[in-house]
C-alpha cells in the first residue's frame, strides 16, 4: 500500500491541471489514518509547501462531525491566514483556502471523512498538490465526480500481523507462545486495531501469558466485551457503532440480520428471504453496506464480514424483536431451497412433507444438477451449521427443520464423500427431533445416521440406528422409507464381511419395494438384494435381480441408480471370469457417476477396473487405477475404503 502511494506522489509532480486525490478506505480499525500519517511523515520531504491535516471526525460521537465551515477555517488557519482576513461565508471561506494554496506543493490530509459532500469544499485547485482522504465510506461519488483514485485497506495477513504483535510485546514473547500468537490474531480477525487491545492487555498485565490473553478472547465470538476499553476510540463496539448507526433504516435492519445467518458469507437471495423485503431493497442495503465498509462482496451477488463485525451484528439483533421471525424466514429459506437442489441431484428421491413458507421468504429453484452441486458447495457451511440453528430454536414452527435439512444434504455429501459431516449433522438432528416429539424427523435423522455410519465402515451402530428408524417408519405405515433402511443396513454389514446377515436386511427391502414400490424403489431392492448375493460368492444367482434393476433403471432413465448397479454387475461378471463384460460394466459405471457428479462413486468403479486389469496379467494398470482412486478418497471421509484399496496397493492396510 505504501508503495502505490508513493507512486502517486510522483504522479502529482507532472499532473497537469489537475489535483491528485486518493480516496482510502476501509472498515472500522483497519488502520486508515495510522497508515495515512505514517506515509505523510515518510514523504514529508516531497512538499516543500507543508502538510496540512484535519480530523473531519465523519464516524464518531454524536454530532461531533466537523463542519465545512469549521474544517475550511481550520486549514486556513495551518497555512497562516490571520483570523481576521477569515471571512465568514463558507463559500468565501473555500476560496480564499483556494487562493492560498495556489502555487504551493502541500499534502492535505483529510482523515476520518463522513462522504464525499463533507470533502468537496476543502479540495485545493492546485496541480502538484495530493489530498489523501481517509474514510469508512468508499468515496465513490468522489471517485465519480472528481477522480480521486480509490484505494481500499484490508485486514492485515497473518504475516503483518504478528509483525503487529512484535513490535508492541516484542520477538521473544512471540517466540516463547507461538500457538498463542496464533489464537490471538484468529480472535482478532486481522483487525490492527483488535490487535492492539489485545498488545496493550497483554502489556498492561505482564504476569498475563499470551495463552491467557487468547482465552480472554475467546468471548468475542459471541459478545465483544473483551475489546471493550474506558478509551472510546478503542473500544471496539463503541468505534463500530459510531458507523452503524449512520445506516439507513433498510440497511441498518439487513446488517443487523445478517448477524444471525450462519456460514461465512450470504447470497443476496438468502437475504431476500431473511428480510422479507424485494429484492431491489436488499440489493440497495447491500450497496449500502459495502460503501461503509460494513460488508465486502466476495464475489458476484455474494458478501461477507470479518468475524469481530459478525459478533456486532449479532449483538445488535438480540435487540430486534423481528429476529425470531427473520430466524424463521432464515432456515425455511434453506430448507426448501436445499430440497429442491436435492431433487434436481436425484429425481427420484422421496422427501416427506415441508412446512408451508413463512410470509417474505423466496426459495431458490435450479435448472438443472451443475447449478444445484454449486449451490451446495457455496451455501455447504451455512447448511450444517443451520441444522445447529434450527435445533436450538425455541420456535414451534421450526421443529420439522433440522432433520429434513440435514436429510437435504445428503446427496450432496454422497457426492463428495462428506460422511463425517452427515453423522454429525444427524446426531444433533436426532436429538431435536426426540426433545420435540418429531417421530417422523426422528426416523429421518437415524436413517441419516445409519447410511453415514454404514459408509464409514461402522456396521454395529449403522444396525442400531436403522432398527430404530425401522421402527419409526412401520409404525407409521411408510413401508418404502422402511425399505430404504434395511438397504442401509445391509450394506453396512456387508461391508463388514457380514454377509449372511446383510442378505436378510436385502431381502426385506427388496420385498417392500417390490410390494409397495416405484420401478425406481424396486431397482434400488433388487440392486442391493444383488449385490449381496454377489458378496456372498452367489454369483449366478445375483445376475438375474442385478439385470432386472439395470432394465428398470434404464427405462425410467435413472443413470444415478445405473451406475450403482452396472457396478455390482462389473463385480459379478469379473468373479465370474467374464473379465470383457466386467470391464465394460465398470466403464459405463464411471461414466455415469462422473456425469452425475458423484466423485465418491467413482471410486468403486475405479477399484473395479483395477481388479479387471489385474485378473488380465497387467499390474502397473491395475496399480494406475488404484491409485487414482485412492487419491479420490482421500478428499473425502472414507477411512474404511482407504484401508481396503490400501490393501491393493500392497499398503499397511
Amino acid at each position: 500500500m505504501l508503495v502505490q502511494l508513493d507512486n502517486h506522489v510522483d504522479n502529482s509532480a507532472t499532473a497537469s491541471g489537475t489535483v491528485v486525490i486518493i480516496a482510502l478506505s476501509g472498515t472500522a480499525g483497519v488502520g486508515k489514518t495510522a497508515l495515512a500519517v505514517h506515509w505523510a511523515h515518510r514523504v514529508a520531504h516531497r512538499f516543500p509547501d507543508g502538510q496540512l491535516y484535519i480530523n473531519l471526525h465523519g464516524f464518531g460521537p454524536l454530532d461531533d462531525a466537523v463542519t465545512t465551515g469549521e474544517a475550511v477555517r481550520t486549514l486556513l488557519d495551518g497555512l497562516g491566514v490571520p483570523a481576521h482576513r477569515v471571512p465568514t461565508g463558507v463559500d468565501a471561506c473555500a476560496a480564499l483556502y483556494r487562493s492560498v494554496m495556489a502555487g504551493r506543493r502541500v499534502l492535505v490530509l483529510l482523515d476520518n471523512a463522513r462522504d464525499a459532500a463533507q470533502i468537496r469544499p476543502l479540495l485545493p485547485a492546485t496541480p502538484g498538490c495530493i489530498v489523501l482522504v481517509t474514510s469508512r465510506n468508499n468515496l465513490s461519488g468522489l471517485v465519480a465526480r472528481e477522480g480521486a483514485v480509490p484505494l481500499t485497506i484490508d485486514v492485515l495477513p497473518r504475516a503483518d500481523a504478528r509483525s503487529l504483535l512484535a513490535a508492541r510485546l516484542g520477538p521473544v514473547r512471540l517466540e516463547q507462545e507461538p500457538a498463542a500468537v496464533e489464537q490471538v490474531i484468529d480472535r482478532c480477525a486481522g483487525l490492527p486495531l483488535a490487535l492492539a487491545i489485545a498488545a496493550a492487555r497483554a502489556v498492561a498485565d505482564g504476569w498475563r501469558t499470551l495463552a491467557q490473553v487468547a482465552d480472554a478472547l475467546a468471548g468475542a465470538e459471541e459478545h465483544l466485551d473483551p475489546f471493550v476499553g474506558s478509551d472510546i476510540t478503542t473500544d471496539m463496539r463503541t468505534v463500530f457503532m459510531w458507523s452503524y448507526r449512520q445506516l439507513r433504516i433498510p440497511a441498518a435492519r439487513l446488517f443487523r440480520l445478517l448477524g444471525i445467518c450462519p456460514g461465512d458469507t450470504v447470497a443476496v437471495a438468502v437475504a431476500v428471504s431473511l428480510t422479507g423485503t424485494p429484492v431491489d431493497s436488499v440489493t440497495a442495503a447491500l450497496r449500502e453496506l459495502v460503501e461503509v465498509h460494513l460488508l465486502h462482496e466476495v464475489g458476484p451477488g455474494r458478501f461477507g464480514f470479518h468475524d469481530l463485525l459478525r459478533t456486532f451484528a449479532h449483538e445488535q439483533a438480540t435487540a430486534d424483536p423481528d429476529t425470531p421471525a427473520a430466524l424463521r424466514r432464515l432456515l425455511d429459506h434453506y430448507l426448501h431451497t436445499a430440497t429442491a437442489a436435492a431433487a434436481q441431484l436425484d429425481r427420484f428421491r422421496r422427501t416427506l412433507p415441508l412446512p408451508t413458507l413463512a410470509p417474505g421468504v423466496i426459495a431458490e429453484s435450479f435448472p438443472g444438477k451443475e447449478p444445484a452441486m454449486s449451490w451446495f458447495a457455496a451455501e455447504y457451511r451455512a447448511l450444517l451449521a443451520s441444522v445447529s440453528l434450527a435445533a436450538a430454536s425455541d420456535d414451534p414452527g421450526v421443529t420439522p427443520h433440522p432433520a429434513r435439512i440435514a436429510s437435504s444434504l445428503e446427496d450432496f455429501q454422497q457426492r463428495t464423500g462428506r460422511w463425517g459431516d452427515a453423522l454429525a449433522a444427524h446426531r444433533i438432528a436426532v436429538v431435536a427431533a426426540r426433545r420435540r416429539g418429531d417421530r417422523l424427523g426422528e426416523g429421518l435423522a437415524e436413517y441419516g445416521m445409519t447410511r453415514a455410519h454404514a459408509y464409514l465402515g461402522d456396521a454395529d451402530n449403522a444396525g442400531e440406528a436403522g432398527l430404530r428408524a425401522a421402527a419409526i417408519y412401520r409404525d407409521a405405515r411408510l413401508p418404502i422409507a422402511e425399505a430404504a433402511v434395511y438397504g442401509a443396513v445391509s450394506v453396512a454389514l456387508a461391508r463388514a464381511n457380514r454377509h449372511t446377515e446383510a442378505l436378510v436386511h436385502a431381502q426385506r427391502q427388496a420385498d417392500l419395494c417390490a410390494a409397495h414400490g416405484t420401478a425406481a424403489d424396486q431397482a434400488h431392492g433388487l440392486n442391493t438384494y444383488g449385490f449381496t448375493l454377489a458378496e456372498l460368492g452367489r454369483y449366478d444367482e445375483a445376475l438375474d435381480p442385478l439385470v432386472r434393476a439395470l432394465d428398470l433403471q434404464k427405462s425410467i432413465d435413472n443413470q444415478h441408480g445405473a451406475a450403482f448397479t452396472l457396478d455390482s454387475l462389473g463385480l459379478v461378471y469379473l468373479q465370474l471370469g467374464r473379465l470383457q463384460e466386467a470391464d465394460a460394466h465398470y466403464r459405463q459405471s464411471l461414466d455415469l457417476f462422473e456425469q452425475a457428479s458423484d466423485r465418491y462413486g467413482m471410486v468403486y468403479p475405479l477399484c473395479g477396473l483395477g481388479d479387471a486389469a489385474a485378473a488380465r496379467g497387467e499390474p502397473e494398470t491395475a496399480r494406475l487405477l488404484y491409485q487414482r482412486a485412492m487419491s479420490t478418497c482421500q478428499e473425502a471421509d472414507q477411512h474404511h475404503l482407504r484401508s481396503v484399496i490400501d490393501g491393493r496397493l500392497g499398503g499397511p492396510g
